[in-house]
C-alpha cells in the first residue's frame, strides 16, 4: 500500500499510510436539530442523538416525521434510523421537580416516554450534580427497573 501525501497552502504530509480497516462498521450520527439538519438526517445518517431536554418535548415528533420523510424520500426504511437520546437531569432523593429531575422511579417513567411516546430506543445520561453518584444511581436503580417496564 502506498502512502498519501498532500501538499497545501498551511499543511504537507508525506508517507502517510492508513491503519488497519475497522472491525464493523462506523456510523454517522447527527445531534442535529434544524429543519435541514433533519432531512440531512433521514437522507444520510445512520443515527439521530439529541439532547433531552435541550430539545423540548413538544419539539421531537416533528423531528422524527421529519426524517422519516427524508428518509423515504431518499429510499431508505427510517427504522433503519437509530434514535438514541443524550439525556440529561439529577437523580434524586426529594420529590419530582421536572422532567428528568427527581426520583429514580421518576426516571423511569420519564425514560419510558421518551421510549414509547417519541421512538427513542436507547439513552445516554448526562447527570447532573456528584458524576460518580449520578452515574451509579442511574446504573443500579433506574436502568434495570426501565428494562423491567
Amino acid at each position: 500500500m502506498t502512502g498519501v501525501s498532500f501538499e497545501g497552502e498551511h499543511y504537507r504530509i508525506h508517507g502517510i499510510k492508513p491503519g488497519p480497516p475497522p472491525a464493523h462498521p462506523i456510523g454517522i450520527w447527527l445531534g442535529a436539530y434544524g429543519p435541514r439538519m433533519m432531512r440531512v438526517t433521514g437522507r444520510l445518517a445512520d443515527g439521530w442523538l439529541p439532547s433531552v431536554p435541550r430539545l423540548p418535548l413538544d419539539d421531537i415528533p416533528e423531528r422524527q416525521k421529519a426524517i422519516d420523510e427524508a428518509a423515504r424520500s431518499a429510499g431508505r426504511d427510517p427504522s433503519e434510523i437509530r434514535r438514541i437520546a443524550n439525556v440529561n437531569g439529577e437523580i434524586t432523593d426529594g420529590a419530582r421537580s421536572g422532567f428528568l429531575r427527581g426520583p429514580a422511579g421518576q426516571w423511569v417513567e420519564d425514560l419510558r416516554r421518551l421510549r414509547e411516546d417519541y421512538g427513542f430506543q436507547d439513552f445516554i445520561f448526562w447527570g447532573d450534580g456528584d458524576p460518580d453518584t449520578q452515574v451509579r444511581r442511574f446504573a443500579e436503580d433506574v436502568v434495570p427497573a426501565l428494562r423491567e417496564s
